[in-house]
């Protein structure tokens, strides 16, 4: 676990570095407030102290300290791949068949594996979380979201 640790944390500090390097080239004022480089740099800043948190306390743990760590169950790899490729799905076809319809899917479908709630029930809070999202980035804050092949 220790050496684990080691290399997540200089991996996550590389990626740290590179977002750093790559918010400096964007433009550091708009006319109404932070430019483009705000979020990106603060990110990797973040990303970077809690890599080196990470890092120190790797280097802090004595070396037989890494606890027992065993593979997850076949059911459990069996759900990770899934929610992997579900997420891959529906990023592939969001544009195509529309955030709504995608959205309620995906959250249908990883509700429907996770959860022990009724199929009526995940359906319920995919569809209403679906339509709530829709229409706080639509509606509320004005953000277009592929229509897809529903109409809007």
């Amino acid at each position: 676990m220790k050496r684990a640790d080691m290399v997540s944390a200089v991996f996550f500090l590389v990626l740290a570095a590179f977002a750093i390097h790559e918010a400096l080239g964007l433009p550091k004022f708009e006319s109404f407030g932070p430019g483009g480089d705000f979020a990106p740099f603060w990110l990797g800043v973040t990303l970077a102290f809690l890599a080196l948190l990470l890092a120190i306390s790797a280097l802090r743990r004595p070396a037989d300290a890494s606890g027992d760590l065993s593979m997850p169950s076949r059911e459990a790899l069996v759900k990770i791949v899934s929610m992997v490729v579900a997420l891959c799905v529906y990023a592939l076809v969001v544009e195509t068949v529309g955030y709504l319809l995608s959205t309620f899917l995906f959250l249908a479908f990883l509700l429907l594996m996770l959860t022990r709630l009724s199929r009526l029930g995940n359906l319920a809070i995919a569809a209403g979380a679906a339509l709530f999202f829709t229409a706080l980035f639509s509606w509320v804050l004005g953000i277009p979201l592929p229509h897809g092949i529903l109409p809007m």
